[in-house]
């Protein structure tokens, strides 16, 4: 920090302590916890009157569906308000609104995730929902939980329970492709080995948990096969409108969130403040 200038916050600076709060979450030794501060605002929040204000509970929740089991299935009478012209509070509506209070309110510690031991994922499934929970010796590191388009007693339970998983786990025969092709191909073995013996420095590839990704995302490699296939998407199409479970699951429409990287340091300072001030321009005295 000496050497480029660069000075720290005290406020902002924590040294010789066993929490640390960042994003809205507590990391200490026993795992990953949620901030008691949102929790203390979630459970102080009013009774929604609006779908503004619905919108603004349903996301601060949302920030912490990954502690909360089942959390799709129970704020399902809620996000269903959320459609136009649908907004009517109702019984139903207020239960799941305390269930969620109180389900927050008795969050877990998830466990930090070890990529040396064992991972074990457990799923479920009902007529309207699935769920699955990640553990690793018997402590839960994430829960997930969609629920389907429609509710049915049509839906198959086993279905259900396949769909749990295919939600859970990507495709084993696509997984193993791609790991067989960062083995076979040179470019990408010679780029694994870099990475593992440290000649090689770089922000676009790590190789992190016997994967390797590319800006977090994982590398397909040169194949055409796993790239596009031709007439794959008709293929698709076609299976995904003649398949029960397929017309029943609620696709994820939210963004690729990524992994959290740091900002890079600006090299000139200077110039870096004088590009802010830059969008400062004549302000005029004449009172209006």
């Amino acid at each position: 920090m000496r050497d480029y200038t660069l000075f720290a916050k005290q406020s902002k600076c924590v040294f010789g302590t066993t929490t640390v709060e960042y994003l809205g979450h507590i990391i200490s030794t026993q795992g990953v916890a949620t901030d008691p501060n949102k929790i203390k605002a979630m459970k102080s929040w009013p009774i929604p009157s609006n779908i503004k204000q619905l919108r603004g509970f349903l996301g601060l929740i949302g920030y912490y569906r990954r502690f909360i089991k089942d959390y799709a299935c129970i704020s399902q009478p809620l996000t269903v308000l959320l459609k136009k012209n649908a907004f009517s509070w109702n019984n139903e509506a207020q239960v799941a609104f305390e269930n969620l209070q109180q389900a927050m309110s008795q969050a877990l510690v998830l466990a930090l995730p070890n990529f040396q031991e064992e991972f074990i994922i457990e799923t479920d499934a009902s007529g309207f929902g699935i769920g699955a929970v990640l553990q690793q010796k018997g402590h839960a590191i994430a829960f997930l939980s969609k629920t389907l388009a429609f509710r049915t007693d049509h839906f198959r339970l086993k279905q259900g329970k396949l769909l749990s998983i295919l939600t859970a786990l990507p495709s084993n025969e696509f997984m193993n492709a791609i790991t067989t092709m960062w083995t076979t191909d040179p470019v990408l073995s010679g780029i694994i080995k870099s990475l593992q013996d440290g000649s090689l420095v770089t922000t676009k590839y790590t190789w992190q948990g016997d994967q390797l990704n590319r800006k977090g995302k994982w590398v397909v490699g040169p194949d055409e096969q796993l790239r596009k296939r031709k007439g794959m998407r008709k293929m698709v199409k076609e299976v995904v409108k003649t398949c029960d479970v397929c017309q029943g699951n609620k696709s994820d429409l939210s963004a690729y969130r990524g992994l959290l990287q740091p900002l890079p340091i600006p090299s000139n300072l200077a110039g870096y403040f004088n590009g802010l001030c830059g969008f400062i321009t004549y302000v005029s005295r004449k009172k209006h």
